[in-house]
């Protein structure tokens, strides 16, 4: 009887301990969240650090000459811009923002602006930058919708230009053979 009892205490020291029950990882839960803890309770998280707020970066404004319509009668300059007021046609002596359309030409328009006269050829635009003066931006405008230009772009301009804007350019007469296709379909209806 003692060699077998021996000889199951051996066979049980060989056993695996995990065999013997589930590992005490399963249990933590329950030592960490002890419901008979007298000291437990809700613990507010760590109050969050206030980020001293930046100021908002001054606004910038821009309006671009997109093209010119010149007729024996009336003149018209097309305007585009950040702004809803920037986005309109203007006639001679109306103003758009504080400059007054003095003159209008196939060459671009001549604004009045406080005692200063600034001349604007199409796609030229002019930028402010919150309380600044305005000021004529560096390069053309990158506005959408502002590839209608005036009749007196030049084969010379062409030469300077990138293959940007002959893809425009292939774009529009694209979308104008549609419209055309679309208004005779309309027609023969």
């Amino acid at each position: 009887m003692f060699v077998k009892v021996a000889f199951f205490l051996l066979l049980i020291s060989v056993l695996p301990t995990e065999a013997a029950g589930p590992p005490r990882d399963d249990f933590k839960v329950v030592v960490t969240r002890n419901i008979f803890n007298p000291n437990r309770g809700y613990k507010p998280p760590p109050p969050k650090k206030e980020k001293p707020r930046q100021p908002a970066p001054p606004r910038k404004d821009e309006f671009t000459l997109t093209g010119v319509m010149t007729a024996p009668t009336n003149s018209y300059a097309f305007f585009d811009g950040t702004d809803r007021s920037y986005r309109r046609v203007a006639r001679v002596n109306e103003e758009i923002e504080e400059f007054k359309v003095l003159k209008i030409s196939t060459d671009g328009v001549e604004l009045k602006w406080g005692t200063n006269t600034v001349k604007l050829a199409p796609r030229e635009r002019l930028t402010k930058t919150g309380d600044e003066p305005w000021k004529k931006g560096e390069g053309r405008s990158n506005l959408k919708n502002s590839g209608s230009l005036s009749s007196t772009s030049s084969s010379s301009s062409s030469s300077d230009s990138s293959g940007k804007e002959s893809e425009a350019s292939s774009e529009d007469a694209e979308r104008k053979k549609r419209l055309l296709e679309i208004l005779k379909a309309r027609r023969k209806k």
